[in-house]
């Protein structure tokens, strides 16, 4: 038996293994590969031989030769064709089946190339802290929606006409507020570190949210709310956290998980908010309850941060331990922050500026996630007003229990398509066609939302709750698929020495149009309501999705990590 055969019965058994022992596959193979390469050498010098034999043997042309002689030479002829094409097909063969090897070996590295490198048990603890904290931002921001008209009502006695563009300004001041926050916020943690701002943010959070229910009037109200957010900013500096832990492969995905936490915590506030109330209904102030409760959550994350999480920022963190317990150092660790150190430049703020205005696709993401936030802020308003407006005008009548409900299915459905499908989807489309189909999605849900109010001229409020539950689910996948990924593609544009200020420049933008979105759409409703067309709001809102729709399409393919790493494979393959 030859070599090439041992070598083709090596390859034909060991093809039907298990990747897993891929690895060990390609060192067993190089070996006979090298005695394969020899004889195949040895098979290409024979070819020559044949070849040059043909070439110069004497032509007989004689015609006295007798045909004996004529048709021995034709046959000596034939057989040497034989010989050469039986010699030129095995080594075709060989060639073949090495070059399928290297394909497979190709792919196989292109395939673990794409995969993101896994997250350790240690860094997913402090992942899961710093998403406590998002969940206490996220109370913080939407807890007083659900009972804010009737409280605007009931407790400092305005009249339903003023709620609409009132409510507008309490939500909108706390982002207006943020929009200062977090330009100095961000840049401060770049040259202090993350972890005293995080928790001077929760600090201010969690206190602000629980004084806000004894304010004797709106003007104390909004001085409070406006406050709160100046010091605070714990989305930002929670991205900003989360780019420091975790590599750019994976950014996607914990973004997504992120925003995941962020619907659940708008459907746990939206439930504390409208539940409470309703427990506590015939007291003095049934809205102190609620901002207690969420109140005292957010002050619980800012001491775990406190007393578990540890500093994340390069220049600042401090070193791993081999040992536990031990006062020897992990010398990779210690490596790695000695040369952040050397390389680790500080910018001034108005250097940092510059650098993120001079990145165009950070430029063109800042302002797809600004009107983006817009959009939201004045989404999660419509529906309060829209839901607590009177039947009389159009409106769905709820009250603050009922409109609870709307937003706990709303960020349920949300956190369940998040941790259930998001990884997947990106997988497969990437994040510029899940942005795109989550801006249709909620396109056409504002559109629709309005049209709610028909079933109480079908079949009455049952038929009004089976349209919520069926428009509900496009809103909520929709509202996923937006901030979340414009979130993540920012972190992988940013330069890694101003990720801080990035985040939140990208924040305060963010809140800037935050603050203006439930002002402007308060006043518009409140208009709209005045002349018995309560639609032309969600009319807005739609025409708003579809202009950042289209934007999308204009984001480079080198923001999404994991889509370039998947092309680049491709081409390579070809």
């Amino acid at each position: 038996m030859t070599q090439n055969e041992d070598y083709d019965d090596f390859v034909e058994e060991d093809l039907d293994k298990s990747s897993d022992s891929a690895v060990g596959y390609m060192d067993k193979h190089a070996t006979l590969k090298n005695g394969s390469d020899a004889d195949n050498t040895q098979t290409n010098i024979e070819l020559d031989n044949l070849q040059h034999q043909r070439d110069n043997e004497p032509l007989i042309d004689n015609s006295s030769t007798n045909k004996k002689s004529t048709t021995t030479s034709s046959q000596q002829e034939q057989k040497q064709t034989k010989s050469y094409n039986k010699l030129k097909e095995e080594n075709d063969d060989s060639v073949e089946l090495l070059d399928d090897v290297e394909i497979g070996k190709s792919e196989l590295s292109a395939s673990q190339d794409m995969k993101p490198p896994p997250i350790s048990r240690k860094n997913w603890i402090r992942i899961i802290i710093i998403f406590t904290a998002v969940l206490s931002d996220g109370l913080s921001l939407t807890l007083v929606q659900p009972f804010l008209p009737a409280m605007l009502m009931n407790k400092w006695g305005f009249p339903e006409s003023d709620v609409g563009y009132l409510s507008g300004i309490l939500i909108g001041i706390y982002s207006l507020a943020r929009f200062f926050s977090g330009f100095y916020l961000g840049h401060l943690s770049d040259k202090f570190g993350r972890k005293k701002f995080l928790v001077l943010s929760l600090l201010s959070t969690g206190i602000g949210t629980i004084i806000f229910a004894v304010m004797p009037n709106v003007v104390l109200a909004i001085a409070v709310r406006f406050v709160e957010g100046l010091l605070s900013n714990t989305t930002a500096l929670c991205q900003a956290t989360l780019a420091d832990m975790v590599d750019k492969k994976n950014r996607a995905a914990i973004f997504a998980y992120m925003g995941g936490v962020f619907a659940l915590s708008r459907c746990l506030s939206s439930s504390i908010g409208g539940i409470t109330v309703k427990i506590v209904e015939g007291s003095a102030n049934p809205y102190l309850l609620p901002c207690v409760f969420g109140g005292s959550i957010v002050l619980v994350s800012a001491v775990l941060i406190i007393f578990i999480h540890p500093e994340t920022h390069p220049k600042f963190r401090k070193p791993e331990y081999d040992i536990p317990g031990s006062d020897i150092p992990n010398h990779e660790e210690e490596d790695e922050k000695q040369k952040n150190k050397e390389q680790h430049k500080d910018y001034t703020f108005m250097e940092g500026i510059r650098i993120i205005s001079k990145n165009k696709p950070m430029v063109l993401l800042i302002t797809m996630g600004c009107i983006n936030s817009f959009n939201n802020g004045s989404l999660l308003l419509a529906i309060v007003l829209f839901a607590s407006l009177s039947i009389e005008q159009r409106g769905l009548g709820f009250d603050s229990f009922k409109i609870g409900i709307i937003f706990t299915f709303f960020g349920f459905i949300g956190f369940f398509f998040q941790i259930m499908f998001f990884k997947r989807l990106s997988t497969s489309l990437g994040l510029k066609k899940q942005y795109l189909i989550g801006m249709i999605f909620l396109t056409i849900g504002m559109a629709l939302l309005p049209l709610t109010y028909t079933g109480y001229l079908i079949q009455g409020e049952a038929m009004v709750w089976v349209f919520i539950f069926l428009i509900m689910p496009l809103l909520s996948i929709g509202f996923m698929q937006g901030l979340p990924i414009v979130q993540g593609m920012v972190a992988n544009a940013s330069d890694p020495e101003i990720q801080g200020l990035t985040q939140g420049f990208y924040q305060s933008m963010n809140s800037f149009l935050r603050a203006f979105g439930p002002a402007i759409s308060g006043a518009i409703f409140s208009y709209s309501t005045r002349h018995s067309i309560p639609f032309l709001l969600f009319v807005c809102i739609s025409f708003l999705y579809i202009c950042i729709a289209i934007f999308s399409l204009y984001v480079p393919d080198s923001v999404d990590v994991t889509y370039k790493k998947k092309k680049k494979s491709i081409t390579e393959d070809h």
